[in-house]
């Protein structure tokens, strides 16, 4: 069974991020194989929503790309960087899909504890809105009469220590060790603990998803003390 399905994948070369002509940096120059010349006056803009992605995806990276629109609408953008060929492995850049592949094991009863939100009287949905965050997945179901609460939180992992085969996260830019990389991600965690905390019936997860080919184990960024903190908070209360 496919969990996800591509359309119209190309490859191409990162000749600059952000683009000489669109600034966010959610925007590339790329050139697509076998379309034009290499070089900047031959590229198109691609989504890349994953940002450098810790500096794989910048000048000279081969990526691979989704086209996401026919040509008939007016959009910057025409297709999305998805995947980088960086040394030796094929690495996702694109959380969004994390999101999609876990909605659909978990529809599918893909996932140990997290079964039967596919029966008429469940309740499986993305993008929740709880207080002033939105929880990746939530889910409810309905056991003798009782109504139990699950908040999925999803996070991608695309970066790994060097030369071994274990993911880490979060990695990315701070301003200094004492800062976390990810406060939002701190949050996230905090979260949940306070979810899972409010009623015995609720259920909190935090799911991983290392989108690479070369790693085997996953771990907290043992760099960012904070989110350690928390993740080990987090644990300690519950949270799955």
């Amino acid at each position: 069974m496919a969990l996800y399905t591509y359309s119209n994948l190309v490859k191409g070369i990162v000749v600059k991020r952000p683009s000489r002509y669109v600034k966010s940096p959610y925007v590339a120059d790329v050139y697509i194989d076998n379309i034009h010349g290499y070089g900047p006056q031959n590229t198109i803009l691609c989504h890349a929503p994953s940002l450098g992605c810790s500096g794989m995806v910048n000048a000279g990276a081969k990526v691979i790309l989704e086209k996401i629109y026919d040509g008939n609408e007016e959009k910057k953008c025409v297709y999305k960087i998805i995947y980088v060929d960086h040394q030796n492995a094929i690495i996702g850049t694109n959380p969004y899909i994390s999101n999609k592949l876990v909605y659909n094991m978990i529809k599918n009863n893909m996932i140990p504890n997290l079964t039967g939100f596919d029966e008429q009287s469940n309740y499986l949905k993305s993008e929740k809105k709880v207080g002033n965050s939105r929880i990746d997945i939530y889910g409810e179901k309905h056991v003798n009469g009782i109504t139990e609460k699950y908040y999925i939180e999803i996070k991608t992992s695309p970066v790994k220590i060097q030369n071994t085969d274990i993911s880490i996260f979060p990695e990315g830019y701070r301003k200094s060790k004492k800062h976390s990389i990810s406060e939002r991600a701190n949050k996230h965690l905090q979260e949940l603990v306070t979810l899972k905390k409010s009623s015995e019936h609720t259920y909190c997860y935090i799911i991983f998803v290392v989108p690479r080919n070369d790693c085997n184990i996953l771990q907290p960024n043992k760099d960012d003390v904070e989110y350690c903190r928390c993740f080990s908070e987090a644990i300690k209360n519950g949270v799955k």
